[in-house]
């Protein structure tokens, strides 16, 4: 059920950032018709992702609408709901504090940054509560990052060919160009700078985690 929620706040986050960075709502309609239709979007929101999405995208949503407290704690919340989304959620502070933050206040620096850090302050708090360990999560979690990032699995195939077949094959030929076109039109047109910091991010995610996988390394 709460999965099923997620999905739901994460289509209309989808169609809410599309409409604004795209200037319609076709471009909402478009982009969140595409989200739900693509089966691999489908069976991240049955994952752990499906509580990662929802969160990342209302902190680019509070961050154009200047909601930096907000936008700080869903990138926050983000990290706590699946570490894995460090390479995102990186990329997210530094598009946003490059194409926004830059003309802000230092007080809007320091209420993005407490309340990005906020949620892990809970969580630790809670560990320290029931363990009496001070850091234990985030030396967990940030022990298993450094141990296996960049590993190569005895099992991971390093064929760009099997890539490009897996992503494709996972989604289809047609869905597969409409996404690469919906990211990729922010850089081209560089009509908001909210679009293209946000184009910037996905590409640069995309990016990473496409040489990860295609020379058979760990994310």
């Amino acid at each position: 059920m709460f999965l099923a929620m997620a999905a739901a706040v994460s289509t209309i986050a989808v169609y809410e950032l599309a409409r604004l960075t795209g200037g319609s709502r076709l471009a909402g309609v478009i982009a969140a018709l595409l989200g739900t239709a693509l089966p691999a979007l489908q069976f991240f929101n049955r994952t752990y992702f499906g509580y990662l999405i929802p969160c990342l995208l209302l902190g680019w949503l509070a961050a154009y609408h200047r909601r930096w407290a907000w936008a700080g704690l869903g990138f926050g919340l983000a990290f706590i709901a699946y570490f894995v989304s460090i390479v995102p959620i990186g990329l997210s502070c530094l598009a946003i504090a490059a194409f926004h933050l830059r003309h802000e206040r230092w007080t809007k620096w320091f209420a993005f940054g407490l309340s990005a850090l906020a949620p892990l302050a809970f969580v630790e708090g809670l560990f320290f509560f029931y363990t009496g360990y001070p850091f234990l999560w985030a030396r967990s979690t940030f022990g298993l990052i450094w141990r296996y990032s960049g590993v190569v699995p005895s099992s991971s195939h390093s064929s760009w060919a099997w890539l490009i077949d897996s992503l494709v094959g996972s989604n289809g030929w047609i869905p597969s160009i409409l996404l690469l076109v919906g990211i990729v039109a922010p850089l081209v047109l560089r009509r908001r700078s909210a679009g293209l910091a946000l184009s910037l991010t996905f590409v640069g995610t995309t990016v990473f985690y496409v040489l990860q996988a295609g020379t058979g390394r760990s994310p």
